[in-house]
C-alpha cells in the first residue's frame, strides 16, 4: 500500500490501532523476516493527530506507506522451480496483504 490517499490512510491507521498485535504477529514470523526483512514505508516524525502518542503501535501509526521487498537473483529467476518459489513467497506475503485489505475495506 504505497502512498494511499488520506482517507484510506486514516482507515488503515485506525485499524492498526485496534489490531496492532495481529500486524506485529504477521511481520514477526521467521519466514516473513527471512524473505522480506521488515515492513517499510515513509514515516511521520510524530504520531498523527487523533492517536495516543504512547500507543503500542506508534511506529506503525507514523507510517504513510506500507510495503516490503524481496530481491531475486538472475540464477533464482532462471531455475526450473521458480514458480514454486514465487508461490512460497506469496504465501508468506498473503497475511500482510489480507491485513491491509481488511484495514481499508472492512473498517
Amino acid at each position: 500500500m504505497y502512498m494511499p490517499p488520506a482517507p484510506t490512510l486514516q482507515r488503515v491507521r485506525t485499524y492498526i490501532a485496534k489490531h496492532y498485535k495481529q500486524l506485529q504477529k504477521i511481520i514477526s514470523t521467521p519466514a516473513f523476516k527471512k524473505i522480506f526483512g521488515s515492513l517499510q514505508g515513509d514515516k511521520l516524525q510524530k504520531v498523527p493527530r487523533g492517536f495516543d502518542k504512547d500507543h503500542k503501535a506508534a511506529k506503525f501509526l507514523k507510517m504513510k506507506s506500507f510495503y516490503i521487498g524481496h530481491d531475486l537473483s538472475d540464477k533464482q529467476v532462471l531455475q526450473e522451480n521458480f514458480i514454486d518459489y514465487c508461490i512460497s513467497v506469496f504465501k508468506v506475503l498473503k497475511p500482510l496483504n489480507d491485513f491491509l485489505n481488511e484495514a481499508w475495506l472492512l473498517l
